[in-house]
């Protein structure tokens, strides 16, 4: 385990050591605490687009460990924050769990810390074993029998959406649930390989981790009901039929213009303002509810839009 300010300061380093091992970073609070909100932001941006290491993997797990998730230490309304929010999993463990990850203790520790530590001790000497036994059958079977294998991996992530009731019509629910799902099936397939033990249920496991990060996502409102809310908004300049005329300061300090034309309504947004106006806009801006929506040219979602004083101008247009 490294605090996560070092990480953040050589990611390749620590990538590149820890190629076929979870990666364990602690300290969170700490490191975000150092910096202003500038530099919080350039040091995550870069850690979440450093390249990976020399290993050249594709991918690598980073377990964070802090009170808060790191979305909420910058600011989850924030364009970095909307990034670190796409691109992680939050699982919070609340007051109801004074054990934490733990449901249980076994008789002989004496607290969750003591058996933490004992976890942490003996871990050293197993890092890595089993994931390196997993990866050679892996491939193996990925050689020998490839279409079964997948086949077999497409089964256990549709059996894993059905049992959480995954809805699949929502971009981002069914990118985080598959996460866990190909987690859900690795285990499985181990088990299978006699990798790790019959008696563990990676089911239960995989679908309790889901439930706990699904339960502490704050709900976000329904798009038509923001849109409604944007332009009921005093900010809002209103456009059109019924509605006077706009000065040339009303109209460049508005980021959210309303278009009244007979019995249509159009609401819309500066290019350069919908982040702030649309929360986690770069992973909504794909899902259903905002598609249907959106009025976009055949070739460019922001289309031109007749602003008084300032002519043609490119805004993000959606139908109320």
């Amino acid at each position: 385990m490294i605090p996560f300010d070092r990480l953040l300061a050589d990611p390749n380093r620590y990538r590149d050591e820890h190629a076929d091992l979870l990666l364990l970073a602690n300290d969170v609070e700490l490191s975000m605490a150092a910096d202003g909100a500038a530099r919080r932001g350039a040091n995550l941006r870069s850690f979440l687009s450093a390249p990976a290491g020399t290993t050249q993997r594709k991918a690598q797990l980073t377990l964070l460990l802090g009170s808060r998730s790191l979305a909420e230490l910058v600011g989850e309304e924030t364009e970095i924050g909307q990034e670190v929010r796409k691109r992680s999993i939050s699982i919070a463990l609340g007051g109801e769990r004074p054990l934490g990850i733990f449901n249980r203790l076994p008789d002989d520790a004496a607290s969750a810390s003591e058996l933490a530590q004992r976890l942490t001790t003996n871990s050293r000497l197993y890092y890595g074993r089993v994931v390196g036994q997993f990866i050679r059958k892996l491939v193996d079977e990925r050689t020998s029998h490839p279409l079964a294998l997948k086949a077999e991996i497409d089964e256990d992530i549709e059996r894993f959406f059905d049992h959480a009731k995954v809805d699949r019509n929502d971009l981002t629910a069914t990118n985080i649930a598959r996460s866990f799902a190909i987690v859900y099936s690795a285990g499985r397939l181990a088990r299978s390989w006699k990798i790790l033990p019959s008696a563990w249920n990676c089911g239960p496991a995989a679908l309790a981790c889901y439930f706990m990060r699904r339960a502490g996502q704050p709900a976000w409102p329904s798009f038509t009901d923001l849109l409604q809310k944007l332009a009921a908004d005093r900010s809002a300049v209103h456009l059109g039929d019924g509605y006077d005329e706009p000065s040339n300061d009303a109209v460049a300090a508005a980021e959210v213009f309303v278009r009244h034309s007979a019995n249509v309504r159009q609401l819309m947004i500066r290019t350069n303002a919908i982040a702030g106006k649309i929360p986690y806009w770069q992973t909504r801006r794909t899902t259903p509810e905002v598609i249907n929506t959106m009025i976009r040219d055949v070739d460019n979602p922001s289309p031109k839009r007749r602003l008084p004083h300032e002519g043609q101008v490119r805004m993000f247009v959606f139908q109320l």
